[in-house]
């Protein structure tokens, strides 16, 4: 397993909070999409710790999924298909019909238009090289907007 979700402690030390990134992440896109993939590449010798993942939804209302998993599904996205790379972490959309029952889901929630969300409210999520977050929507979009806040650890 490359993802271990853990309960969030109640407070975050100072030390924490200074290492902590947040990560403005709009993906737009000409083709229409359904998910995304976020993936904390296999060759990053890092180890990421999401501690908050904020959705702004724009458009048309929606229900978001979060799932976890390994990069097997990953692959299956098309590799002429363009990542964007943020610090260490990979995003890839794709427009899918049926999601990997091999993932792992965490959370399932319906967003109104121009409703902000925090999408792992008790949770962290602990990604090693290789996991992979999975944000499956129920409608297709062109633009998706979210802010991760998160540190890594190298591995030593």
């Amino acid at each position: 397993m490359k993802i271990f979700i853990v309960r969030k402690e109640n407070e975050l030390d100072e030390e924490k909070q200074k290492d902590e990134k947040v990560q403005r992440v709009a993906i737009k896109e000409d083709e229409k999409f359904n998910y995304i993939v976020i993936k904390n590449p296999y060759d990053s010798n890092k180890i990421c710790i999401i501690n908050d993942i904020e959705i702004l939804n724009q458009g048309v209302p929606n229900k978001l999924c979060l799932m976890v998993g390994e990069e097997d599904l990953y692959r299956d996205i098309n590799d002429n298909s363009h990542v964007k790379k943020f610090d260490i972490l990979n995003f890839k959309t794709k427009n899918i019909q049926k999601g990997n029952e091999s993932n792992i889901e965490i959370s399932s929630r319906d967003i109104l238009i121009n409703e902000e969300c925090n999408i792992l409210n008790k949770f962290t999520i602990i990604m090693l090289p290789r996991g992979c977050i999975f944000i499956k929507l129920d409608k297709e979009v062109n633009f998706f907007n979210m802010n991760i806040n998160w540190t890594s650890e190298e591995i030593s």
